[in-house]
């Protein structure tokens, strides 16, 4: 896939403009029970995301790799199935995250795994 640094940012500012204004909505409106909803979004979408960006951009021969495809896929399929997880708060700890999240915690430490070796 060409340019995955920049779908890597695109999507995470996507994310983050969304984040930003659910944030803004949800205070306003006061449902602070979405918090855990609107932390995701930010952090993993927002974050993490350009994060991956910015090291696919700092390292081309990682982005140049088919890995790098697959943890763009992987990791967005990850993010976005993991959200409505979030509405619950019973629901955050790590020995109940479903397979969505644990794929995309899989696929952000396959990233790391990369630049380290």
């Amino acid at each position: 896939m060409k340019n995955i640094d920049r779908w890597f940012i695109l999507i995470g500012l996507l994310c983050g403009i969304f984040g930003f204004a659910f944030g803004i909505w949800m205070g306003v409106g006061e449902h602070f029970e979405l918090a855990p909803v609107h932390a995701h979004i930010n952090l993993v979408g927002f974050a993490s995301m350009v994060l991956f960006g910015l090291i696919y951009r700092a390292y081309p021969t990682l982005a140049e790799s088919k890995l790098a495809t697959a943890h763009f896929v992987i990791f967005t399929i990850g993010r976005s199935c993991s959200l409505p997880v979030f509405r619950s708060p019973r629901l955050i700890r790590p020995s109940r995250l479903p397979w969505s999240a644990r794929l995309a915690c899989w696929s952000a430490s396959s990233c790391s795994w990369r630049i380290s070796c």
